[in-house]
């Protein structure tokens, strides 16, 4: 049901790019070829909702429309203001609040995605300087928003059940690394949120260039294309591992097939053991991914359960002596179970240690 719900809302935002599809399936028949807006509109940004509503939005007046995918009609949800709101990129977060980037206004809104109603407004540029807010990706924690003109993201902080921050909790975060500002046209445009939140992806539409950042730390990493460029890229839309590019003048989109890679922040200093080995099994890990780590622990085996660990160790809270008669297992890596899919190994050789103190 999702694979198919994901599919036919792809369908929709590659009809409303302008490039013409041939149903692939005989469920993607059902949806219109064409879905017509108001004459006048000048869309950019376009979004799905829940069910089968989708939003697009108009650059000079700010307003927004809401319509079905499914039967193509629909009408505006959130009336325009000339000269004082723009709608460029739109996403809608779980909670069902659009989230908008304001363009030349520097400025970002955020409206009930099922009334239009105005929840928030946000001014993330200063006043007076050159700015064009671009696109918004919205995570569980947070809406980060894209310049244009300027090398940083702006970030709205989300609290606890998605609480909208004030004006005072808006954020700016310096980019720094491989991307270099063009002086020719937009540079960062479009923007995705990968690994729950913990990568973002975004493209240089005057380079075509696709890169990585840190949510934290604001560093960037050029994603290997293998040569190719994104020439014109603007809007993104990640499904898994698939990363689809809208590239605008060149009317087409890419296809991008990301894979594993070492962390932004660069490589964490292993740190040995007591033998001189490293505990840490290094390895292609997502960036910023610490729950795919592998690491091999190994307990100190003149401890005990129970007392206090040697500094550096995780203690064997869950180990439990067999209650028969101790039997000297062979040592080897043992499976230890770890929380939120985190995985460690340690080696079995309490069991030796016991034995030999009862006796």
């Amino acid at each position: 049901m999702r694979s198919t719900r994901a599919a036919r809302r792809l369908l929709v935002l590659l009809v409303m790019a302008g490039v013409a599809l041939v149903p692939a399936t005989a469920g993607a028949a059902t949806f219109p070829d064409t879905i017509r807006l108001p004459d006048g509109w000048q869309p950019e940004g376009i979004a799905a909702g829940r069910g089968t509503s989708l939003y697009a939005g108009s650059i000079p007046t700010g307003a927004v429309w809401k319509g079905d995918a499914r039967t193509g009609k629909g009408d505006v949800l959130v009336p325009g203001r000339p000269g004082e709101r723009s709608a460029i990129g739109i996403k809608v977060d779980g909670r069902n609040r659009l989230f908008v980037a304001g363009g030349a206004t520097g400025k970002a809104f955020v409206y009930d995605a099922r009334t239009g109603a105005d929840l928030a407004s946000y001014q993330l540029a200063t006043p007076g300087a050159a700015t064009f807010v671009n696109d918004v990706a919205v995570t569980s924690r947070a809406a980060w928003f894209t310049d244009s003109s300027a090398a940083q993201l702006y970030k709205l902080p989300l609290g606890r059940h998605g609480r909208l921050p004030g004006q005072g909790e808006v954020r700016t975060l310096a980019l720094t690394g491989d991307l270099q500002l063009g002086t020719t046209g937009p540079n960062l445009n479009g923007i995705v949120a990968a690994q729950g939140g913990r990568t973002l992806l975004s493209v240089q539409t005057n380079t075509g260039k696709l890169f990585r950042i840190s949510p934290r730390s604001g560093v960037t990493r050029e994603v290997d294309l293998g040569g190719a460029t994104l020439e014109n890229g603007d809007g993104m839309l990640l499904a898994g591992r698939v990363l689809f590019v809208v590239q605008n003048r060149s009317n087409q989109i890419a296809v991008v097939v990301l894979t594993k890679s070492r962390p932004v922040r660069g490589p964490e200093p292993q740190q040995p053991d007591r033998r001189g080995r490293a505990d840490e099994v290094p390895g292609p890990w997502p960036a910023g991914d610490h729950h795919h780590r592998r690491r091999l622990r190994r307990p100190d085996h003149h401890r005990l359960p129970g007392r206090a660990p040697v500094r550096g160790q995780r203690p064997l809270r869950h180990h439990r002596p067999p209650a028969g008669p101790l039997r000297h297992r062979p040592r080897g890596l043992t499976p230890f179970g770890g929380n939120r899919g985190r995985s460690s190994w340690i080696l079995s050789s309490v069991s030796k240690e016991l034995g030999r103190r009862r006796s």
